[in-house]
């Protein structure tokens, strides 16, 4: 996913449960009650799960940039010492 896809689902999550929340204060019923808390527990391990994804989608292009920094100081020392 991309990071910014990553967000909107945050945002529209947050969304969901501050509506769920809002739903429990006004329910009498509690099969009602307990529904509406299991529902915002699955969102909120979801919010965690997207937390993650975000997390780990910026080490790969670190990673890269990394790689891609010593295969041309490999590339340069080599072009020294051949040019020398």
């Amino acid at each position: 996913m991309l990071r910014r896809s990553i967000n909107a689902k945050l945002v529209e999550t947050e969304k969901q449960i501050m509506a769920l929340l809002d739903r429990v204060v006004e329910a009498t019923s509690k099969a009602v009650v307990n529904r509406y808390e299991s529902r915002i527990a699955e969102l909120e391990r979801e919010t965690l799960i997207l937390h993650e994804k975000l997390a780990t989608e910026a080490t790969p292009s670190d990673t890269q940039r990394d790689k891609f920094d010593c295969r041309m100081c490999g590339l340069y020392v080599w072009f020294l010492k051949n040019k020398l």
